[in-house]
């Protein structure tokens, strides 16, 4: 009796499973997806079902010159380097600022950067910056690939705590992904270090937004905090 209720349990689940309508091929998926990101973005381009971009240029003050000569002693790590260099000028067309926002805090797997940006310095006339939004998760490979274009060949990081956090994501997700980028191994100059050797007994704390407006008077107006962006971007 066991084994009879067995196999006709066993009969019904075959049934059941061969009822069930297929799942729709993966291009079927992504089309539906893209349609519930809602299209366009007004002043961003699509570079792909999933990513858009988006580039402007700041005028720059103007300097005598482009780098201080004391910046080797506020990178300890990376002075052999900043010394070796012998044109500072050229220095300068090497500089990659970048930033990330991200779907967390924490450095494991299931954290995606779902925004980057990124600028370099235009001689000493403007700073170009370009933005790269992640509209869902199937576009990650195409956001990975971009950031790899735009950060060249030969860049020299520049962050602010890069070291500790966005360069450590970056990671992550290019292994995630299959991706070895060579520009990861790059000289990084994080300006959380110098900030904190220069002013941590005038402020009260080091955050990157108490330096803009107490030391540079540039207080951000109409700011969302880092902190809600990942609320932000699941609401979106």
């Amino acid at each position: 009796m066991k084994g009879g209720r067995l196999s006709s349990r066993l009969t019904r689940i075959r049934e059941q499973s061969v009822r069930k309508a297929p799942p729709p091929p993966q291009a079927e998926r992504i089309a539906e997806k893209k349609a519930e990101r809602g299209g366009e973005l007004p002043g961003w381009v699509r570079q792909g079902d999933f990513l858009f971009e988006r580039s402007t240029r700041f005028p720059l003050p103007e300097e005598k010159s482009p780098l201080s000569a004391y910046l080797p002693l506020l990178f300890p790590r990376e002075r052999e380097f900043l010394e070796s260099v012998e044109n500072r000028e050229a220095l300068c067309t090497r500089l990659l600022f970048f930033d990330l926002e991200t779907t967390g805090l924490s450095h494991g797997t299931g954290t995606v950067a779902f925004m980057a940006a990124l600028a370099r310095l235009e001689g000493n006339q403007s700073l170009s910056v370009t933005q790269l939004l992640l509209s869902d998760y199937p576009g990650e490979s195409d956001f990975l690939e971009r950031f790899i274009e735009l950060a060249g060949e030969n860049p020299v990081l520049v962050s602010f705590n890069g070291k500790g956090f966005d360069s450590q994501i970056l990671a992550t997700r290019f292994l995630m992904n299959g991706m070895r980028p060579r520009f990861l191994s790059a000289p990084h100059l994080d300006l959380l270090y110098p900030s904190r050797r220069l002013w941590k007994s005038e402020l009260a704390n080091c955050r990157l937004g108490t330096i803009e407006a107490q030391i540079f008077g540039q207080p951000r107006v109409d700011d969302l905090p880092g902190s809600e962006a990942p609320d932000a971007w699941f609401d979106y």
